[in-house]
């Protein structure tokens, strides 16, 4: 079986900071996240939802696919596939947010 050690305090700073410095671009950064998110899904569900981490990436992904004429259809389509996939891993969290 895998497992995900993040040592405590650090799950945020890893997931949202430190991987967002090392990627190129927003577009890169929602890529990686649509990579690991069916492992985060299977080991750390409720670690992502009470980190805050999901609400960061969805309004992260909402803003990249908005079509205003300021994000090319590059930046767009990985921010609607990674809210997909948002909504259907966390289904009743997401639900829950009606103003989301």
């Amino acid at each position: 079986m895998t497992s995900l050690v993040v040592k405590k305090g650090q799950f945020v700073t890893l997931f949202r900071d430190e991987l967002l410095s090392h990627t190129r671009s927003a577009a890169d950064y929602i890529n990686v996240i649509n990579d690991i998110i069916p492992f985060l899904l299977t080991l750390c569900r409720q670690t992502v939802i009470i980190n805050g981490l999901i609400e960061y990436w969805i309004e992260m992904c909402t803003r990249e696919a908005e079509n205003e004429g300021i994000n090319s259809a590059e930046n767009r389509i990985p921010a609607v596939v990674l809210l997909v996939e948002l909504w259907i891993g966390f289904t009743e969290y997401v639900d829950s947010k009606a103003t989301m």
